[in-house]
């Protein structure tokens, strides 16, 4: 979550009168950004003789820090509005009424400093920010009650939202407060606004990542380790691929299709432009060729990407992904871009950690064993089942589509030895059945793919996958293994 705050401060401000002004709106993971006055005073309150920044990411990590950038001057405002760029960099804007203190000398012809909220409130909405993201959050509540009367009749805008400082609640609505307005945008659109905020930063991040390569950057280009070198693809490439994924992030969540029961299908565009690079001519297994990596490290990159190519060829061909939901969205974006780009750290980029708030809204520090155990059971079953599909396969003399596709590919001659081959070569012969659950298959490619042998004695804290990989694979055990597996984890988190 990025709020976008234009104050002036007309009066003096302190940490504490800051702090308790968003009490409730944002925990302790509050970050001030733009104006190195509000910096100085949030980072100046200390607890324990550590600074405000280091007790929040390193004593008391979360799952999304949630961003307050302060607009203090004129100047601020005025290049964000000139870029255009405001609706993609913020998800809700808070306005003070009166900016007399905001324009340091002159200000533009027309504005008066006074009521500058109105014309600040103005351009917002003029730059498509959707209008009930957007509050005043002022002393002078009349005044703004006034210019609400005013839209319908004289402007043609829609009436604003209006928070008193005095007491951050709806002037309105007194027992709506700030708190409890923002928490309402996050849970009403489905989490959507969580998920936007997400991937743009992360494509922020990743463009950024690749301007700064510097020499040899097609080899250090982690999706070109998937690729026969003849095929490379160049930092350009990466960066036409990066902000064509921001174009399919609308700043309002789309329309659920409600007559077919699916969800929206911007989530399914979406993920077909994250996907389609994962085409024929990518191959998993040439990537600990093109870039081996140490002796004692377990090599993740092909497992990772077998489940992207998986989830291209359904997301093309057919319906199998047609029930993707926006925790589909924020996983594959998430594996996606940990094997394309440059490698990074363990540690999950703050991107990462918003979307880990829809894959796994709980943070485990241990897995009890009876869920791991129960898990290690749901493995040996979903195996079972595809080995049985595959024997009934090969065993049918009769079945003249195996025949052709055989002849075609003598490989298929060779009996697939991993869960994530059986699937593959069964949905090649069209003998994987129409209740098929090909999202539940996708989690469950990645958890063979990481636990490959039998038996498949699973501790907590026993793998060498990195941390990241480690809250995915936990986060999302209640999709791979069903029910039992998410009564369990919700039994344990209450306890």
């Amino acid at each position: 979550m990025r709020i976008l705050w234009v104050e002036d401060f007309g009066a003096s401000a302190t940490a504490q009168g800051l702090l308790s002004l968003f009490a409730g709106v944002l925990s302790p993971e509050l970050r001030y950004a733009l104006d190195p006055r509000i910096n100085d005073l949030i980072e100046g309150s200390t607890a324990g003789g550590k600074s405000y920044w280091d007790r929040v990411y390193r004593d008391l990590p979360q799952w999304e820090p949630t961003e307050i950038h302060v607009a203090t001057q004129y100047e601020h405002i005025q290049q964000l509005l000139g870029q255009n760029d405001t609706p993609y960099l913020y998800d809700i804007a808070l306005i003070d009424y009166d900016l007399t203190e905001f324009f340091s000398g002159s200000h533009p012809e027309g504005i008066d400093p006074s009521r500058a909220g109105i014309w600040i409130y103005n351009q917002l909405v003029r730059t498509h920010f959707p209008a009930d993201r957007i509050a005043f959050l002022t002393a002078n509540e009349k005044k703004v009650e006034k210019f609400a009367e005013e839209c319908a009749v004289h402007y043609l805008l829609p009436a604003p939202l209006c928070f008193s400082k005095d007491k951050p609640a709806l002037t309105d609505k007194p027992d709506v407060s700030l708190a409890k307005w923002v928490e309402g945008l996050e849970k009403r659109d489905g989490g959507y606004l969580v998920l936007r905020r997400g991937l743009l930063d992360g494509c922020g991040d990743l463009a950024d990542s690749l301007h700064g390569l510097g020499t040899g950057a097609e080899e250090r280009i982690g999706f070109n380790h998937f690729l026969p070198k003849e095929a490379s693809v160049s930092v350009g490439d990466m960066c036409d691929f990066v902000r064509s994924l921001t174009l399919m992030l609308p700043i309002a969540r789309p329309d659920v299709d409600v007559d077919q029961d699916r969800p929206c299908r911007t989530y399914r565009l979406f993920l077909r432009v994250l996907v389609h690079e994962w085409e024929n001519e990518t191959a998993p297994h040439l990537v600990s060729r093109r870039a081996p990596l140490g002796a004692e490290e377990k090599d993740i990159r092909p497992t990772l990407g077998y489940v992207m190519k998986r989830a291209r060829n359904w997301l093309t061909h057919g319906d199998r992904l047609d029930r993707v939901s926006i925790r589909e969205v924020a996983f594959l974006f998430l594996i996606s871009t940990r094997i394309m780009f440059a490698a990074r750290s363990d540690r999950m980029e703050p991107y990462e950690l918003q979307l880990m708030r829809l894959i796994a809204p709980r943070q485990w520090n241990c897995v009890p064993q009876a869920v791991l155990d129960l898990a290690e059971e749901q493995l040996h079953a979903a195996d079972y089942t595809i080995r049985a599909l595959w024997e009934t396969c090969m065993d049918d003399p009769n079945d003249k589509e195996r025949e052709s596709t055989k002849k075609k590919s003598p490989r298929d001659y060779v009996p697939p030895r991993t869960y994530g081959t059986r699937i593959t070569r069964l949905d090649e012969f069209k003998k994987l059945p129409a209740t098929f659950d090909c999202v539940k298959a996708l989690y469950l490619m990645l958890w063979f793919g990481l636990y490959p042998r039998e038996p498949r004695v699973m501790q907590w804290g026993s793998n060498s996958h990195p941390k990241w990989l480690s809250d995915v694979l936990v986060g999302t055990m209640d999709i791979a293994f069903g029910e039992k597996v998410a009564e369990l984890m919700a039994a344990a988190g209450k306890a």
